[in-house]
């Protein structure tokens, strides 16, 4: 059960990361404009590797939980404890965009990343009852 859950988040991080390459060398009008898609908090030339980087760890942990190795958990809590911290703070970001921009409306920019940052953190709270 938590193999497929892992697989099924790491597929929606990995369709994000095709999406916002799609849009940077395309830009097709069926996805959304590069606004949507990017903060600005990172320069996209070290977004991507770093996105790239984050899809090769998760293929590793998915492999280790695929294939049983023994639970670990000291990193299972520090994992879910971290993963707790991202979520919340992710909350926390969309409270901040709600004040900074009243009309904000939740199909322009800024909810693609955190959407996203949310399935990253899901991503970890697995892995981390997984190695419980």
């Amino acid at each position: 059960m938590a193999v497929v859950l892992l697989i099924m988040l790491a597929a929606l991080f990995i369709a994000r990361v095709a999406g916002q390459v799609l849009v940077v060398l395309f830009s097709p009008r069926w996805l959304p404009p590069m606004k949507d898609w990017y903060s600005g908090l990172m320069p996209y030339r070290w977004l991507l590797p770093s996105q790239l980087a984050i899809i090769a760890l998760q293929v590793f942990m998915i492999r280790q939980v695929a294939t049983g190795s023994p639970p670990h958990r000291a990193l299972a809590v520090a994992l879910f404890i971290f993963a707790m911290l991202y979520a919340s703070s992710m909350v926390l970001r969309l409270y901040i965009l709600r004040i900074r921009h009243p009309d904000y409306r939740w199909h322009e920019g800024g909810m693609i990343p955190i959407l996203f940052h949310w399935v990253l953190a899901a991503f970890l709270l697995t892995y981390a009852w997984a190695r419980w």
